[in-house]
């Protein structure tokens, strides 16, 4: 859907110079280069395959804008991961990812499996750059305040003083 509503974008001229970059491999990766080819944008896009966390650390510090047209998730690590760089984002509201960008507000979401809503949201967020970066340096506070370690430490130890005290309770109450 990504190499379409690239494809897309660049035929609208929104792209401009703009470079698709993909990162990563899988049984697809045939199919991709493929479609690559077949709508004629094999010097506009590079597969790069699998790197390293701080390859793509490297690679996100270049990027303008990540897309992330996930169909599934079950949290959204690579949103989380992303977010908490402070690039500018596309996702999708595919299971919790509305949670984890907070509902928008930490970048921009097209509708799931839809490649017309991932089209027009993409062109939004370039077309609203300012606009793009705002919502990045609000999810990476965002990432920071409500995926470190050392809140979800807090919030394991709440928990945990909470089941504590109520099997406490529990216990003496019927003493």
């Amino acid at each position: 859907m990504l190499i379409k509503a690239y494809a897309i974008l660049l035929s609208e001229k929104v792209i401009g110079s703009r470079k698709l970059v993909l990162v990563g491999s899988g049984p697809d990766e045939k199919k991709y280069r493929k479609l690559i080819a077949l709508l004629g944008i094999n010097t506009r896009v590079e597969i790069l395959g699998w790197k390293s966390q701080r390859e793509i650390k490297s690679l996100l510090d270049k990027a303008g804008l990540c897309v992330l047209p996930s169909r599934s998730e079950s949290f959204g690590l690579t949103i989380a991961e992303v977010l908490s760089q402070g690039i500018p984002l596309v996702t999708t509201d595919a299971g919790s990812l509305p949670e984890v960008v907070d509902r928008g507000k930490a970048g921009w979401m097209a509708n799931a499996d839809n490649l017309k809503s991932l089209v027009l949201t993409i062109k939004e967020a370039l077309e609203n750059y300012s606009e793009s970066i705002s919502k990045a340096h609000y999810g990476l506070k965002h990432a920071r305040d409500a995926f470190s370690w050392a809140n979800a430490a807090r919030a394991y130890e709440k928990t945990y003083l909470a089941v504590l005290s109520k099997t406490f309770h529990e216990t003496h109450s019927k003493t």
